[in-house]
């Protein structure tokens, strides 16, 4: 089963990671998918491409972070090692830096690629493990978030607390940065959404609730939109992220052998939003 995939700049390689212990490099401009390299692994928790797309970076339960090369799978330094497995990666936007989270201490840690040092003498925490880290747009914030239910964003040069926690009340699931940098998405198993000031923690909206746990969300490129989706076969909902409007759902079930329905987008009469 494919865990974690990636698409290369310009669609020709895709990097996949899957439970049979591999992270495989696919040419896709041939006519049939042809690994190019594999990876070995027990488990990759993150996938993340550079800026340039020329490299990725996979976080694996061993703890170890590797950076490869994108057209060969080829390592371009020694991996970078935790006390326990790591758990998320991703790049700045400048490609100089790689935020990782993991270890036993469930911490937050910032590498500088060409020195290949850490950046914080005393990096934050969470109390569980950190499914992810994220760098805002600019580039000077960090998001972490955890099955703790939690989510904080970080000074990306002191690892300072810019925000008070972001608290729901079960593993978070997902969440990012808007495009814009303003604001913060956290999608969780307790069936919530929520949006937040970047800057402040505070919540924008009220919890947008929903029929099923959250397994995703995803803001909109103008960062005024926000699309949900549940574990389930509970609609996919799109939801305004600054202005009190009815949610848009989409189902995406499967309809019935020859019933001649497709998925519509429709606006709830009654929605607890």
């Amino acid at each position: 089963m494919v865990t974690k995939a990636l698409f290369a700049r310009g669609g020709s390689r895709l990097t996949t990671a899957s439970s049979d212990q591999m992270v495989r490099i696919w040419d896709v401009t041939a006519r049939r998918y042809q690994p190019v390299t594999t990876l070995e692994t027990n488990h990759v928790h993150a996938l993340a491409l550079a800026p340039d797309g020329k490299s990725f970076a996979a976080a694996t339960k061993e703890g170890w972070v590797w950076r490869c090369d994108v057209t060969n799978g080829r390592a371009l330094a020694a991996p970078i090692a935790l006390d326990a497995q790591a758990t998320g990666v991703g790049y700045s936007p400048d490609g100089r830096w790689l935020a990782i989270a993991g270890g036993r201490q469930h911490e937050v840690q910032v590498w500088e690629i060409a020195s290949g040092q850490p950046r914080f003498t005393q990096p934050p925490r969470h109390r569980d493990v950190i499914r992810n880290v994220r760098f805002s747009p600019q580039g000077n914030h960090l998001l972490s978030f955890s099955i703790d239910g939690t989510a904080r964003v970080w000074d990306a040069q002191t690892g300072l607390p810019v925000t008070p926690v972001m608290k729901h009340d079960r593993d978070i699931y997902s969440a990012a940065f808007s495009p814009d940098g303003t604001l913060v998405m956290t999608a969780s198993l307790d069936k919530t959404a929520r949006v937040w000031e970047a800057d402040t923690g505070r919540p924008v909206t009220a919890p947008l609730t929903h029929l099923d746990a959250l397994e995703h969300a995803s803001f909109s490129p103008d960062s005024r939109r926000l699309a949900t989706a549940s574990l389930r076969r509970a609609p996919v909902k799109l939801v305004a992220t600054r202005v009190r409007v009815p949610p848009v759902e989409f189902d995406c079930s499967r309809p019935k052998a020859g019933s001649g329905k497709r998925p519509r987008g429709r606006t709830p009469k009654h929605d607890p939003v």
